[in-house]
């Protein structure tokens, strides 16, 4: 085999990396879904309509129909602020789905895995609006994951716990 086909052949073995889902990432965002959960407990027709690999659609109506919960915080990127949003452990509830941890994957691709233990710890909540209006894909949204962080400062006003808000929400796998 010459130089030429030994580096085509070497690059597309390499790209294949790059095409192939690995397990740890497949609850990235999916395009015209508001938000997908994914649980390796979640059998494959979880989803009538399909999401593929146990992932579960969340529309916007029906995560609207939650019942609304507040945090009123300040972030690094915010001033202190009102956001209303479901728990997420009520968002995890709708789908069926528990585990001992949860990766959220944010639209530009960002991702951030915290302990199943900080729902009942903190009340977490997917914010949807804040001060009264919906958050928008400019300004955090659609959903903008809240810990009342002036509330436990001394452990969420720290490099570690800020980097937990995570915001433009739209995918979730819980492991």
């Amino acid at each position: 085999m010459n130089a030429r086909k030994l580096i085509v052949v070497t690059s597309i073995v390499m790209g294949l990396e790059f095409v192939a889902p690995a397990p740890a990432l497949a609850a990235r965002c999916l395009p015209d879904t508001f938000l997908v959960i994914r649980s390796e407990s979640l059998p494959e027709d979880a989803q009538p309509n399909g999401v593929a690999m146990g992932g579960i659609a969340i529309s916007e109506a029906q995560l609207l129909s939650l019942p609304v919960h507040a945090i009123t915080t300040a972030t690094d990127w915010t001033p202190r602020s009102r956001f209303d949003g479901p728990l997420l452990s009520d968002v995890l509830a709708l789908a069926k789905v528990r585990g001992k941890s949860v990766r959220l994957f944010a639209l530009d691709n960002y991702s951030i895995t915290i302990p199943w233990s900080d729902m009942d710890r903190y009340g977490i909540i997917l914010a949807h609006s804040q001060n009264g209006e919906r958050l928008s894909k400019r300004k955090f949204g659609p959903l903008f994951l809240m810990y009342p962080r002036d509330q436990y400062a001394s452990v969420l006003d720290t490099p570690t716990g800020t980097e937990k808000f995570i915001w433009q929400v739209c995918g979730i796998h819980v492991r």
